[in-house]
C-alpha cells in the first residue's frame, strides 16, 4: 500500500511507516500525477481534495488531519466510494487555550469592561464551542450560545449524556448573541442550507453588534464578510477583533491584518498535542479500514515548569496565559510580514515556528502567592499544581 501524505503532518513515519510505503509532499504542492499509484491520501486544510486532484487515481482512502472539512469534496468521495476520515476535536483544547489567551489580552489591554463582568457569546457549540463553554461554566463566567441545530438535538434528547453541552437555558437567538460583550465564532464553513455559515456575519449583522464588542474568530475566515468587517474597523464604533483565520489563506488581505487588534496566522489549534492527536485519529481510522491491528507508539512527556511574573498581583493569572501563548508577539510578526507585502510567502513559515507549542495542560506551576480564585482559574485552564519532589 502506498500512502501519500502532507509532509507537515506530525508523526507520520512514527504511525504509518509500518502500514506501507510513505511518500511525503508539501501540502500546497500536491497534484494528481503524484497520486497515480497511491492508495491513501493524507492532507491538512491547505490542500483542496476534489476531482481535479483525485480523478483517475487509485486513492481508496482520504484522511485530513483537521477538524474542518470545507477543503474536501465529500460528494465526490461518496460518489467514488472513497473512504473518508477526519480528526474532529483533535485541536479543540488548543483552540480553547487560544480563546482564553485572547480574553487575557482583552483583560490586560485596559480598554474594555473586565472580562469577569462580560457576557461571552458563542456562535457554535460543537467540539470547540462546547469545551469553551465548559471552561466558562467551571469559572462561573456569563455566556450564551447560538447554535440552532445543536439546540434542536438537545430538545429532542439526541446528545450523549457523556458529552458536555450547554444547558438549554444558555441558547439564545442570533440577535441576542450578537449583543454580547465578546462574540467568539466556532462554526464549520457551510455554503448552503438553512444554517449556512459563509458570511454569517455580513454587513447587516456586523452592524447589530454591541458597541465596543470584541470579535474572536478561530473557525474559518469566510464566516465573516471581510470587506464589511474592514469597513467597520475603519469607522469609529470601537469594535475590536482578534482574528486567526482568513479568507483565501495564505493570500490574505494585508489591510485587514493591519486593521484588527490581534492577527495570527491560523495557529489557534496549532499545538504539538493537537497535531499528534490528529495523526493518531487518522491512523486508527486507516487501520480499521484496512483491517489492521493498531500498534500505537508510546508517548511520554513531562509537564514543563513555569512561573508567574513578579510581583504577583490580581492580574497575574491572566498575564501567565499570555506568557504561555504570546499573542501580541505573534501579532507583531504577522503585521510586519503583511506590511512588507510578504504575508503570502511567510504565512506557512510563521506557523512552522509554533510547531512545538504546548497547551496549558502541558505546564505545571508553583502557585504559592496566588489567591485561591487565581489557583482555581489556572486549574480550570488545565495548568497543573507544581509538586516539589521529595
Amino acid at each position: 500500500m502506498k500512502i501519500v501524505a502532507d509532509a507537515g503532518i506530525l508523526g507520520l513515519e512514527q504511525y504509518f511507516s509500518r502500514l506501507g510505503e510513505l511518500s511525503l509532499i508539501p501540502g500546497r504542492d500536491m497534484h494528481r500525477a503524484q497520486l497515480q499509484d497511491a492508495d491513501v491520501l493524507l492532507v491538512r486544510s491547505i490542500t483542496s481534495v476534489n476531482a481535479t486532484l483525485l480523478k483517475d487515481t487509485g486513492i481508496r482512502f482520504v484522511g485530513t488531519a483537521t477538524s474542518g472539512t470545507d477543503h474536501i469534496d465529500l460528494t465526490y468521495l461518496r460518489e467514488h466510494q472513497i473512504e473518508f476520515a477526519h480528526a474532529a476535536g483533535s485541536n479543540a483544547n488548543a483552540v480553547v487555550d487560544y480563546c482564553f489567551s485572547a480574553l487575557a489580552h482583552v483583560e490586560l489591554s485596559g480598554h474594555h469592561t473586565p472580562v469577569a463582568d462580560c457576557t461571552i457569546g458563542l456562535i457554535g457549540a460543537g467540539e470547540v464551542g462546547s469545551r469553551f463553554a465548559a471552561r466558562l461554566e467551571a469559572l462561573g463566567m456569563r455566556y450564551q450560545v447560538y447554535d440552532p441545530p445543536l439546540e434542536m438535538r438537545l430538545r429532542k434528547g439526541g446528545i450523549p449524556t457523556t458529552a458536555f453541552c450547554p444547558a438549554l437555558s444558555r441558547f439564545v437567538t442570533l440577535d441576542t448573541v450578537l449583543r454580547s460583550d465578546i462574540v467568539s465564532l466556532h462554526v464549520p464553513l457551510s455554503e448552503s442550507g438553512e444554517h449556512k455559515t459563509r458570511q454569517l456575519l455580513d454587513h447587516e449583522r456586523l452592524q447589530r453588534l454591541a458597541p465596543g464588542c470584541v470579535i474572536i474568530n478561530t473557525c474559518r475566515g469566510a464566516v465573516v464578510d471581510e470587506a464589511a468587517l474592514l469597513e467597520m474597523l475603519r469607522s469609529t464604533d470601537g469594535t475590536r477583533c482578534i482574528v486567526d483565520v482568513w479568507e483565501n489563506e495564505p493570500t490574505i488581505d494585508p489591510e485587514l491584518v493591519a486593521a484588527v487588534e490581534i492577527a495570527t496566522p491560523h495557529i489557534a489549534g496549532y499545538s504539538e498535542n493537537a497535531k499528534r492527536n490528529a495523526t493518531a485519529m487518522l491512523y486508527r481510522q486507516l487501520c480499521h479500514f484496512i483491517g489492521s491491528a493498531q500498534q500505537l507508539p508510546e508517548s511520554v512527556s513531562e509537564a514543563v515548569a513555569v512561573s508567574p511574573r513578579e510581583p504577583i498581583d490580581e492580574k497575574s493569572h491572566w498575564r501567565l496565559l499570555l506568557d504561555l501563548l504570546p499573542l501580541c508577539e505573534i501579532d507583531a510578526n504577522c503585521k510586519a510580514s503583511a506590511k512588507q507585502g510578504a504575508i503570502a510567502v511567510q504565512f506557512d513559515e510563521m506557523r512552522v515556528l509554533l510547531k512545538s507549542r504546548g497547551e496549558f495542560r502541558d505546564y505545571q506551576l508553583d502557585m504559592t502567592g496566588l489567591s485561591k480564585s487565581q489557583q482555581s482559574f489556572l486549574a480550570a485552564m488545565g495548568i497543573q499544581q507544581y509538586q516539589a519532589r521529595r
